[in-house]
């Protein structure tokens, strides 16, 4: 059916969602930082442009917790209803689901802003 409408997929990866939240819950953030920086000078990636790699790093498991969770919250009736109206997945996902999705992705995005500092 329409993958993006398939909400359950962390009750079904559960393993996914543990590995992705357990950096954010386990390692304290200033030593994640300093071992990076420490790596990332070591290849010389300071001042670089891949230094923003580093910093998706850093950022990936607090960005993927929010970010699935604001996806499980949208309605998969909604994007079911549009498509069975004659949408296309595209449509469905521009005008559906990145709409309720939206506070979630701008909240994501904030966190991550945050963790630069």
């Amino acid at each position: 059916m329409f993958h993006w409408m398939d909400m359950d997929f962390a009750t079904r990866c559960p393993l996914v969602r543990r590995l992705a939240s357990y950096p954010v819950h386990n390692v304290p953030s200033i030593i994640t930082a300093i071992a990076v920086y420490y790596l990332a000078g070591r290849l010389g990636l300071i001042g670089n442009f891949l230094w923003l790699l580093c910093h998706a790093v850093i950022a990936m498991p607090i960005v993927l917790l929010i970010l699935l969770a604001a996806l499980h919250a949208v309605d998969p009736n909604l994007g079911r209803a549009a498509l069975g109206l004659g949408g296309s997945r595209l449509r469905v996902f521009c005008r559906i689901v990145l709409p309720l999705a939206l506070p979630g992705i701008l909240s994501a995005a904030l966190f991550a802003f945050l963790t630069l500092f």
